[in-house]
């Protein structure tokens, strides 16, 4: 027993430390949070420190947005850098990464619990510590990744909510998560609900419903509550799609139908289908991918570059090994079941509705964001499907382990590698901050540039922007008069990011006759990629 207590203490270690050394890495950059919310994160943490208390300036940029309505990371940084004797710079650069080692750790024993499979909850593991969306998704200093982190203390602690401690705590971490980050919540409160409905449908065919139901909505139901009573109150907009005149009844239904779908599953208790068809999923992922980069699905949303191909093969693969997995979920144990069911069929519903609703922008970031929270069930259907695997090959095993590894980290360039495979630079490089930081001190109160050097100088410094210059640039506008504008020479190489539009790329010859017919009042940066600020007029 206690050898086996060792080996499962040194796993979690293990794979926690490589969490935490992935998500690190983007330090090694830039002493600048990784992306760009995580500037509004860090001047929360600092304001917090100055103030000690959640007021803050209305004339802050994180007032304006919904930043200052959900202050819980902000006050986990603060309360990290204050405990700790550091800046709140290096904290919000750090604590992300300590939340992702956590989220890691809890996801590999939440799957131990459900399916009681030491190598399949080290593979579920080691699929979260290095896949490339779930190492940014759990790392950079936004809101998700705290949000992450509760989901899986919430999952694990309801999985044990016959003892009241741990179901007090799932209450708990439902409650933070609707302070936390708002889609973060609504996913999460969906797999809650998914599992204590889906537990209440097999109490009833156990005849034992009236004993459990009781309880389960007084675990889920008042979260839900405060989530739209507190949405409402703050004004929030990013959920506007799911409001009774927008689409809330078609996401209702969606939900209905994959908790029918749920059920028939659970009570299954044979093997889905009787051979494997990993073939037909890498075939049907490539011609999705394939269409979708000659034809882009969402409207107004670029395709990826071509290079996304091999972290794509890399997620196709891990897609037929959780394949592998769905076939042999029937034939788990009840807990392991229940859960691998919520946490797949309730972000797909949010999926589902998205493709049904409409291929927008913002169908597009409910697809974006989602992936996310579905990358949890995904790797453990990935642990079940590679012990089925694996089982009783011996040293082969071994070998196949390792190919995983590899498998894995063909993804990472996801995290790391995005603005070449998605057009989004997700630094802000030291040089970045000391331009921002003389505009600020130089009296420039307004400027027009793309959209990524904008939002830098409006999170950091509250310097109101707009953006578009590159699109007026290549379109060969005109500028308005006394109007400061600020560009980066690389918007001639690797090009101009106008999330979620794509990049713009502006030749050098247009950069450099621009800045000969207006006044160039700073320059920047290293000599490769120089940041100028010139004022018209």
């Amino acid at each position: 027993m206690q050898a086996r207590i060792f080996r499962t203490s040194a796993l979690i270690v293990a794979l926690a430390l490589t969490a935490f050394i992935l998500r690190s890495m983007p330090c090694q950059w830039s002493s600048l949070p990784y992306n760009i919310d995580g500037l509004s994160e860090y001047r929360v943490a600092e304001d917090i420190i100055d103030s000690g208390h959640l007021t803050f300036a209305p004339e802050s940029s994180h007032r304006e947005s919904y930043v200052a309505d959900m202050p819980v990371l902000g006050l986990l940084i603060s309360f990290a850098a204050s405990t700790m004797g550091t800046s709140s710079l290096d904290a919000t650069t750090m604590t992300p990464a300590l939340l992702g080692a956590y989220t890691v750790s809890f996801a590999l024993i939440l799957s131990m619990r459900a399916f009681g499979n030491a190598r399949g909850a080290a593979c579920a593991g080691a699929v979260l510590a290095i896949a490339g969306s779930f190492a940014f998704a759990s790392g950079c200093a936004w809101k998700e990744s705290l949000g992450l982190l509760l989901l899986a203390m919430s999952i694990y602690s309801y999985l044990n909510r016959e003892e009241i401690g741990f179901r007090i705590l799932t209450v708990v971490c439902l409650f933070m998560l609707v302070f936390s980050h708002h889609y973060s919540a609504l996913v999460g409160l969906s797999i809650i609900s998914f599992m204590a409905i889906l537990g209440s449908a097999k109490a009833l065919r156990d005849q034992s419903l009236t004993s459990v139901l009781p309880r389960e909505l007084l675990t889920v139901l008042p979260a839900w509550v405060v989530l739209i009573l507190y949405y409402r109150q703050v004004d929030l907009p990013y959920l506007d799609y799911l409001s009774p005149k927008a689409d809330l009844y078609l996401f209702l239904a969606v939900c209905f139908l994959m908790l029918l779908l749920g059920t028939v599953l659970l009570h299954k208790n044979r093997s889905l289908i009787g051979m494997p068809i990993g073939l037909v999923v890498i075939a049907i992922g490539c011609l999705l991918m394939a269409y979708n980069y000659s034809h882009p699905i969402f409207s107004g949303i670029p395709a990826p570059d071509s290079m996304i191909a091999l972290p794509s093969f890399a997620y196709l693969i891990l897609g037929v090994i959780a394949w592998e997995g769905v076939r042999h979920i029937p034939t788990s144990n009840s807990t392991g079941r229940l859960t691998a069911i919520a946490l797949i069929f309730a972000p797909l519903s949010f999926i589902v509705f998205a493709l049904l609703r409409s291929l927008d922008e913002t169908s597009h970031m409910i697809v974006f964001r989602t992936f996310d929270f579905l990358m949890i069930g995904v790797a453990m259907l990935v642990g079940v499907g590679f012990t089925q695997l694996v089982k009783g090959r011996g040293r082969l095993a071994i070998m196949t382990s390792v190919s995983l590894v590899i498998v894995l980290s063909a993804t990472l360039p996801v995290a790391y590698d995005s603005q070449r495979l998605f057009g989004v630079q997700n630094h802000t490089f030291d040089f970045e901050y000391d331009a921002v930081s003389w505009f600020a001190d130089n009296g420039v109160e307004s400027y027009v540039s793309d959209q990524r050097l904008g939002e830098t100088g409006w999170r950091l410094f509250d310097i109101e922007f707009g953006r578009g210059l590159p699109y007026v640039m290549t379109e060969g506008l005109s500028l308005n008069d006394t109007t400061f504008y600020v560009l980066e020479e690389q918007w001639s190489t690797n090009g101009a990011q106008e999330f979620p539009f794509g990049v713009v790329v502006v030749p050098i010859e247009t950069i450099g006759q621009t800045l000969s017919e207006n006044s160039v009042v700073y320059v920047g940066g290293p000599t490769d990629n120089n940041i100028i600020c010139f004022l018209t007029g």
